[in-house]
């Protein structure tokens, strides 16, 4: 259902809308535009969609239950699903204070040089940027359950993002 509208919906196979009355409880894949707060606002129509991401709330390890505690506690009842789009900004800031740690400073390129060297474990799992100044993700895969929560069902390990800045020494 749109939470904006009411609308009632499904998700088919190319991850596209089915309004109300067409398609439904098919065994369906999300393009990567959908995450948990699209999950939650299908409601059971998107119940089993599979879809992959580099960051789930339900990932089981102490990193994360202590980054969605301080979430709650700091947004309380205004706190909406952290998700692959916020993850990575607390990631991006606290790789940077370790940055700024390890050049002694911001002069921009002692962090350019020390962001390699970077490495620590945040809720999505291991962090470190690569001499390329890219970081390899943990993917998942995952399947929405009948009350709009997402299962983590596989880990696919950090998946290596490839030579993206050919001329960065």
């Amino acid at each position: 259902r749109c939470p904006t509208c009411g609308h009632e919906f499904a998700v088919d196979a190319s991850g596209g809308v089915v309004p109300e009355g067409g398609e439904d409880r098919l065994r369906r894949v999300a393009r990567a535009v959908f995450d948990e707060l699209t999950a939650q606002a299908g409601g059971n129509a998107a119940e089993g969609v599979y879809y992959t991401g580099d960051y789930f709330t339900g990932l089981d390890n102490p990193k994360n239950q202590a980054f969605l505690a301080a979430m709650k506690k700091k947004f309380g009842a205004d706190l909406k699903t952290p998700n692959a789009l916020s993850e990575p900004e607390y990631d991006g800031v606290h790789a940077y204070a370790m940055a700024v740690e390890k050049a002694g400073g911001t002069d921009p390129d002692a962090l350019i040089k020390a962001l390699p060297a970077v490495v620590f474990n945040g809720p999505r799992g291991p962090v470190q940027m690569n001499k390329q100044h890219h970081a390899p993700l943990p993917i998942y895969l995952a399947q929405v359950q009948a009350d709009g929560t997402t299962k983590v069902l596989k880990r696919f390990g950090l998946i290596d993002p490839g030579n993206q800045c050919p001329n960065l020494r």
